[in-house]
């Protein structure tokens, strides 16, 4: 028993003198791991990690410029939903805030269920093309936006009130900001087949 207790005590005295050294180099400017987080053995076990993604190159490029867009397009619509609403609450802004969390909300919803699916097939189809830039910026989309921008002149024909097209705008443009994130959020591989 009273051979356990100094093997206890050796190894007590030489891990303090170990944290001692280890607090000497530091104040020193040497900021060095303790023995628990690190050891030479560990260190030489295990193979460095080398990341497969790139997030250089024409294809990540490519897909940047769309997020940024994407990006703009939402910060501005948002700018002019939360404009909207609280002009036109000046004496509610009690309903205000809600049409905003409301807003939000279903903007982050939209996000998730769909705009996350088209940058999904965006990442794709890009991944797969040799034309990038082509592919992000096809006809297709020109005629996407130009579309939304119709349904935005129809929706403001139909003359509704400041805090639905406020609401509306918020909407669409969180789901705008959110889906920008997932055109970034994962990295396009660097082998480009």
């Amino acid at each position: 028993m009273k051979m356990n207790k100094d093997l206890s005590t050796n190894k007590l005295n030489s891990s303090t003198e170990r944290e001692a050294a280890d607090v000497a180099k530091y104040d020193e400017g040497v900021a060095i791991a303790t023995a628990e987080e690190y050891s030479a053995t560990d260190a030489a076990s295990q193979p460095v990690k080398r990341s497969t993604y790139s997030w250089t190159g024409p294809k990540r490029v490519a897909l940047i410029l769309y997020a940024l867009l994407w990006l703009g397009v939402g910060s501005m619509l948002l700018y002019k939903g939360l404009n909207l609403v609280l002009i036109a609450a000046t004496l509610e802004q009690e309903i205000a805030l809600i049409l905003v969390v409301v807003g939000i909300a279903i903007g982050i919803a939209k996000a998730r269920m769909v705009l996350s699916k088209v940058a999904k097939k965006l990442q794709d189809a890009v991944k797969e093309s040799t034309k990038p830039y082509q592919t992000v910026f096809s006809p297709k989309t020109f005629l996407l936006i130009g579309i939304m921008m119709a349904l935005g002149f129809v929706l403001k024909s139909f003359n509704p009130s400041a805090h639905i097209l406020g609401c509306i705008d918020i909407a669409v443009g969180a789901a705008l900001i959110q889906g920008s994130t997932f055109l970034v959020r994962s990295p396009v591989p660097i082998s480009q087949k």
